[in-house]
């Protein structure tokens, strides 16, 4: 049980940053309202786990709107594992368009991943 309530609160944050990135200002709202109204509003033995794991999302949040970077939050969950692996994927097909030897094409594919949104 508490897996799906993990997911549903993976899948508002994800709906957050998917509606920030396309601004989408009133959906951007609606998910951070919900997302808060996890936190604050489901009973507090049950669903300890979810309300903390709520609030270091929100926390993300906040954060990112307080320095301005909403727009460079990443997804969470399997959605965030499948465009992490998207990105990694488009990144090394472009290099090989380019053209590149295969150990530079590696050792700059690893920096990607390293160094994965804080570009």
């Amino acid at each position: 049980m508490e897996n799906i309530e993990r997911e549903f609160t993976e899948y508002l944050y994800n709906r957050y940053v998917d509606a920030v990135r396309n601004d989408k200002y009133t959906a951007e709202q609606i998910y951070d309202d919900l997302l808060r109204r996890c936190v604050y509003n489901l009973p507090s033995r049950k669903y300890s786990r979810i309300r903390r794991y709520a609030r270091e999302l929100v926390k993300k949040i906040t954060l990112a709107k307080k320095n301005g970077i909403s727009g460079k939050l990443l997804f969470v969950g399997e959605e965030g594992k499948r465009e992490f692996e998207e990105v990694i994927e488009q990144y090394r097909q472009s290099l090989i368009e380019q053209g590149l030897p295969e150990e530079t094409i590696d050792r700059w594919v690893i920096d990607k991943k390293k160094y994965y949104g804080n570009d």
